[in-house]
């Protein structure tokens, strides 16, 4: 059975033939170190029990033939046998994907550092895929295909911007600037230079198409919202050096969504009605620069160190007594009780600390459900907590952080959200919103389960929606699960850092983002 895996790559696997939900699923035992007992004196050191790595004194490599099967070696020592073929896409942080509807090419958009690009693979299931790259001044995560594949769509992260290109020609042929008409883009634009003077605040990721190719919506990192394009209404064309003629695109940006902190993932119900909006962050944070600045940064911010600790002190405001000290002559305490000591500082002073208020507000580590039937006037229909809020008990021990619920799968029946920091996979009533169960992704049993690492981190459906597929960024595996009763039916190991995984109907494969 072949997969497919996209390295800055995309790994492209066969769907694992399941019998049915629930069913037995044969396991491969992970390689585990050899261990050689000697019946001798331990006293003598040469005769210590013996630990060899999987690897024995292999290099580290991604490629080594072991008994017949092509091994990468980890610089741990140990052996992994990824499922599927791998394919490199040219350039860094490929972290977001995207298949055309037809099928016939698959979208990575390269967050950098460079070069921001889109890479357009072809042939992908065969011997010999094309790999075409695309480049432009910046992109982040979010890609798309139209309807009828001829466009995608691309986050221009840092630029405020959406890139339109043409996917037969493998060129970018329009632009929407998010960051409104008071801050212009020059025109005609060059993608792959940075746009004079261009405002950075907008920081477009993730995106987000309404069944019909009409409506874009993509989240903004940097204004916590989500922006809505209508995409009948761009005006697209380059001109004769290849420059984007109308970089601006004003009148299709028909809405902007106010959202909770740090918008991230983003999904629509197949009827394109409800927008299910992930909000990863905990705090909104307030400039500490003095109303009026010197431009000396020792006058300005005059804190050496950070003068509050998370979470105690970090609620409310605080006002600090900042006392300078000469650090030839230190006091014999390295605590203050009325504040903190700055060498820098030339007499005493008070400073006050904004508080970041509580961590488990609303538009912290939520998602926010929207109706979007009018995507120019949507309305939210509920805020859900799906993890873990910080300072409840998880296996007895007080949340740290936030769930960080990163990704979103919707199903008629259920939507499962990925908890980044909680190791879950929380299971929401799909017309109530209620959460209504949880699965652990824990590999760890007994008192050791209590720790995090797995970090899942995009999830998807089978097109029959009994499965769901988990990209595990702290395993580096891909989690399968019977969606129906949450329990698990196995793992797939595939090296390097997962990032997204999405799944290809009509041939049973999934891809996945390394």
């Amino acid at each position: 059975m072949r997969s497919l895996v996209l390295r800055g790559s995309v790994m492209l696997l066969g769907w694992l033939c399941l019998p049915a939900c629930g069913s037995d699923a044969e396991q491969t035992p992970e390689e585990s170190a050899r261990v050689e007992t000697v019946g001798e004196s331990l006293l003598l050191p040469s005769l210590m029990p013996v630990l060899v790595a999987p690897a024995g004194d292999r290099p580290t490599t991604r490629h080594v033939m072991v008994d017949g099967i092509d091994t990468a070696v980890l610089p741990n020592g140990r052996l992994i046998t990824p499922a599927g073929t791998e394919i490199g896409v040219t350039a860094p942080k490929p972290q977001g994907i995207a298949l055309s509807p037809d099928g016939k090419t698959l979208a990575t958009a390269n967050s950098g550092v460079g070069p921001f690009s889109v890479t357009l693979i072809r042939d992908f299931t065969g011997t010999a895929p094309s790999v075409s790259r695309v480049d432009v001044d910046a992109a982040f995560m979010g890609v798309t295909f139209s309807p009828d594949s001829s466009h995608f769509y691309l986050s221009g992260g840092e630029n405020g911007n959406i890139w339109i290109g043409d996917t037969a020609a493998n060129k970018i042929v329009g632009s929407v600037n998010l960051n409104g008409a008071t801050h212009p883009l020059t025109g005609p634009l060059t993608v792959t230079s940075s746009p004079p003077g261009h405002f950075k605040g907008t920081f477009p990721g993730n995106v987000a198409l309404s069944a019909d190719g009409r409506f874009l919506y993509t989240v903004d990192q940097g204004g916590f919202a989500v922006h809505v394009v209508d995409t009948a209404k761009l005006s697209l064309g380059t001109d004769g050096n290849g420059a984007v003629v109308e970089p601006n695109n004003f009148g299709a940006v028909v809405g902007a969504i106010p959202v909770g902190r740090y918008p991230f993932g983003l999904s629509l119900s197949e009827d394109s009605t409800r927008l299910f909006v992930t909000n990863v962050g905990t705090f909104q944070y307030t400039h500490l620069l003095p109303a009026n600045a010197t431009g000396d940064s020792n006058v300005d911010f005059p804190l050496c160190y950070p003068g509050a600790g998370y979470p105690d002190e970090s609620v409310d405001d605080r006002t600090l007594l900042i006392k300078p000290v000469d650090a030839r002559a230190l006091p014999t305490s390295l605590r203050d009780p009325d504040g903190i000591r700055c060498g820098y500082v030339k007499n005493q002073l008070s400073y006050l600390l904004p508080g970041v208020g509580s961590p488990n507000v609303p538009e912290a580590s939520s998602v926010y459900v929207f109706d979007v039937t009018d995507p120019s006037a949507p309305s939210r229909l509920a805020v859900v907590k799906p993890g873990f809020l910080v300072g409840q008990l998880d296996h007895g021990v007080a949340a740290y952080a936030g769930s960080h619920p990163n990704s979103v799968a919707v199903g008629h029946d259920a939507v499962y959200v990925a908890n980044g920091n909680n190791d879950s996979i929380s299971v929401l009533d799909a017309a109530t919103y209620q959460k209504r169960g949880e699965a652990s992704l824990s590999v760890l049993a007994g008192f050791d389960e209590r720790l995090r690492g797995v970090q899942p981190v995009s999830l998807r459906l089978s097109p029959d929606e009994r499965t769901l597929y988990v990209a595990e960024a702290g395993l580096e595996t891909q989690w399968v699960c019977c969606a129906s009763d949450q329990v698990a039916v196995g793992r797939v190991h595939r090296p390097w850092k997962k990032w997204r995984t999405m799944t290809r109907q009509h041939d049973q494969q999934f891809l996945n983002l390394n």
